[in-house]
């Protein structure tokens, strides 16, 4: 095998894992947004007993693929609470 060669391949399976890599990371936010939409199906004494409402869950749904609607809610309310809103 030469120099090149190896070179080659070591760029293809660089290539392939960072495609791997982009591909993990959109099913992770996929499935991470996903489950959070599946909190519209709850209650809503039940949404109110973990201090969510359903405006939430929708503002939430909102936001970019990119952010945590989890953590961005959360931290919301938190600041809401705080600040007495």
């Amino acid at each position: 095998m030469t120099t090149n060669t190896t070179v080659a391949r070591s760029r293809g399976t660089s290539i392939l894992g960072a495609i791997a890599q982009k591909l993990r990371h959109a099913y992770t936010i996929r499935r991470r947004r996903a489950a959070f939409a599946r909190m519209l199906n709850l209650d809503h004494h039940v949404l109110e007993d973990i201090g969510l409402t359903r405006a939430d869950i929708y503002w939430g749904m909102s936001l970019p693929l990119e952010e945590n609607a989890a953590v961005v809610v959360r931290n919301k309310r938190i600041a809401d609470r705080r600040y007495g809103r």
